[in-house]
């Protein structure tokens, strides 16, 4: 009878143990479930943050590409004109000379 007194002591030893094991991994558990939450939280507003930004830039390319194209239709607008000041300048007898 004492051996099953002593075995029971034992066992009741090794479950105060283990119960404080797991009430210890519990609290660890709720803890990394509240980290997990915040990080998940913090992960969503940096993505929508880096979303707007690729968005400012796709926005802030096609604008640039925008003035390019706008740049390059003056400069070439500019080149007619000047092209035709010079032949407007020139004397008309060296035109009428060319279509004869």
């Amino acid at each position: 009878l004492s051996e099953l007194h002593a075995r029971r002591d034992e066992l009741s030893g090794r479950i105060r143990a283990e119960e404080a094991e797991r009430g210890r991994l519990q609290a660890q558990m709720a803890a990394l479930a509240r980290r997990l939450a915040d990080t998940s939280e913090s992960l969503a507003g940096l993505r929508a943050a880096r979303a707007q930004i690729d968005r400012t830039i796709a926005e802030t390319e096609a604008a640039c590409g925008q003035v390019l194209d706008n740049s390059q239709t003056l400069l070439d607008t500019l080149k007619e004109e000047s092209g035709n000041d010079g032949k407007a300048s020139e004397p008309q007898s060296s035109s009428l000379g060319q279509q004869a």
